[in-house]
């Protein structure tokens, strides 16, 4: 599927466990107020950008783990 563009990312819901993005501990503020919310949807930005350099759109360039994190903060 990678090769004609198509890409899946999982990305974990508000009030569960998201180790990357720092949410190691989830607690009921992540349930009522969607703490760690922004950092989640920024994680899925990231995969977004990881996909589109897999597909050549930015010449081959990867995302790696750590640029992913520091760019979710």
């Amino acid at each position: 599927m990678i090769k004609n563009g198509w890409f899946k990312h999982y990305i974990q819901g508000v009030g569960t466990r998201f180790e990357e993005i720092g949410d190691d501990n989830p607690v009921i503020l992540g349930e009522a107020l969607a703490k760690f919310g922004q950092a989640r949807i920024n994680w899925g930005l990231t995969r977004l950008c990881a996909s589109l350099g897999m597909c050549k759109i930015f010449n081959e360039k990867e995302l790696p783990l750590e640029t992913a994190q520091k760019m979710v903060k």
